[in-house]
């Protein structure tokens, strides 16, 4: 499978409330933003946005080293933040073409999507990234696995 990534945007900002709430930090503490368009087999696939605390990697970081065939966890791993779990709500969405979503991954008739709102978690057990998802049918084979204790 090729994956790539267009539109992508790596910039700097204050935590907003719902950031903030996510990722168990102050408002406006500064945050990377990390958004793009991530393409599979060429065709857009994804409206994929990341948001990770400048404590664990700076704009500058992500700009130098983020991969567009890639995922932000795995840039993470690779700089040796001690990522452990992650929490996933999944939904189903609406979008159309006149939605900012739906213009960004070029439909031209309303879709439904997949929405993943996931918040990955250190080790430790602090919040690390936030991310919300969202693929259009068919482009995610998604399987739940469950441990059972």
């Amino acid at each position: 499978m090729r994956l790539d990534s267009v539109d992508l945007t790596i910039e700097a900002s204050g935590a907003t409330p719902d950031e903030a709430s996510a990722l168990d930090v102050g408002e406006g503490m500064p945050l990377v933003n990390v958004s793009r368009v991530l393409l599979i087999e060429g065709d857009p696939a994804a409206w994929m946005v990341d948001v990770v605390p400048e404590s664990i990697i700076g704009a500058r970081e992500i700009g130098e080293r983020f991969r567009p065939e890639a995922m932000l966890l795995d840039l993470l791993v690779s700089e040796g933040v001690p990522v452990g779990y992650s929490r996933m709500s999944i939904g189903a969405i609406m979008v159309g073409p006149k939605d900012e979503i739906g213009g960004k991954l070029g439909l031209d008739a309303p879709s439904a999507a997949l929405s993943l709102i996931q918040t990955m978690y250190l080790t430790d057990g602090r919040p690390a990234q936030w991310s919300r998802d969202t693929f259009l049918p068919g482009k995610l084979d998604l399987h739940v696995l469950r441990e059972l204790f």
